[in-house]
Parts: C-alpha cells; structure tokens; sequence
C-alpha cells in the first residue's frame, strides 16, 4: 500500500493529538492526599481571581467606592464557608480527594453566591422603592429655588400626577425605526 506523505502526516498527527489530549486531563489533576498549606495557597489564589473577577465586573459598571466595601463584605461573607471547610479539612495534616472536591465545589458557588445575595438585596429594595423613587423624581420636578416639595397631600397627588403623566408620555413617544428601508 503507497501511502502519500501527506496522508502519513495528516494520520500521525491526529494520533499524536489525540494521545496528548489523553494524556493532558491525568497531568492536571492534583494528587491526593495533598499538603494543607499547598492547597491554603491554592485555594487563597483560586478566590482571589473570582474577587478579581467580581471587581472587574463593578469597575466596568461604576459602582461607587462605599458600595464595592459593601460588596467586599458579602464576598468576604460567601468566602466563609471555603476557608472553614480548609480548617476543618487540613485538622488532620492531609487533604483527601473527597475533602478537596467539597473545597472545589465550594469556591466554584463562590459567584454565583454573591450574585444571589446581591439579587436578593435588589429586590428586597425594589420592593420597598417604587414610592420612594416617585417621591424622589416629585422633589426633583421642584428645582426652583423658592419652590419647595409639596406638603399638603392634595399638591402631592398633583405632583404625582404630573411625573406620571410625563413618564407616560416617554413611554408613548414613537422611537425611532428603519422602516424605510427596504429589507433585502
């Protein structure tokens, strides 16, 4: 059988590709039982990039100084958890294969725990917040100097109506559109 050269190489690397792709999964996973403090380093090093992650995201979404401390202290609170089952897991000076998978998994909830927690807040506030916003968009619409937010109940309906009746009218305002254009 004359192979081609080409058709040899093509098959030799696609053995040799799939050999190493086997061979890659074995060379990553860590052995057990591990040493306590290489794996505290580890496991330090693993919720740091997810705090680094987190941060990225806020910075990227501008949120304030005050508020990343707060979210600090969530994350530090989610991250908990990680560090007690470390303790409890290195007590006896190694870390076996199963007490390493609970840390895994534990550090991989780390996110998605926060995002929990903030969701939660936001809609604990959004639940308590429609009034207040409206409230805060009538003081707004009195940015006369002399005039002041309305006291009285009956000016206060008023002043609602009225941020009603403009938040309706943006609502109803057509938007732009393409339309004439023809689709090809």
């Amino acid at each position: 059988m004359n192979m081609h050269p080409l058709r040899i190489l093509i098959v030799a690397l696609a053995f040799g590709l799939s050999a190493s792709a086997l061979a890659r999964p074995a060379l990553a996973r860590s052995s057990f039982p591990s040493d306590p403090s290489e794996t505290r380093k580890i496991v330090e090093k693993r919720v740091t990039a997810v705090w680094t992650t987190v941060e990225r995201k806020l910075e990227g979404r501008h949120v304030s100084a005050d508020r990343k401390r707060e979210i600090r202290r969530m994350f530090d609170d989610a991250a908990k958890p990680v560090f007690d089952q470390l303790d409890r897991s290195s007590s006896d000076g190694t870390i076996s294969k199963e007490e390493g998978n609970r840390i895994r998994a534990l550090i991989s909830g780390l996110r998605g725990g926060l995002r929990e927690r903030l969701a939660a807040e936001h809609k604990q506030a959004r639940s308590a917040g429609p009034s207040a916003t409206r409230d805060a968009k009538i003081a707004e619409s009195h940015t006369h100097a002399l005039s002041a937010p309305p006291t009285d109940a009956a000016s206060r309906s008023r002043a609602r109506s009225n941020v009603d009746s403009v938040e309706d009218s943006e609502r109803s305002r057509p938007r732009a559109s393409h339309s004439h254009r023809s689709r090809r």
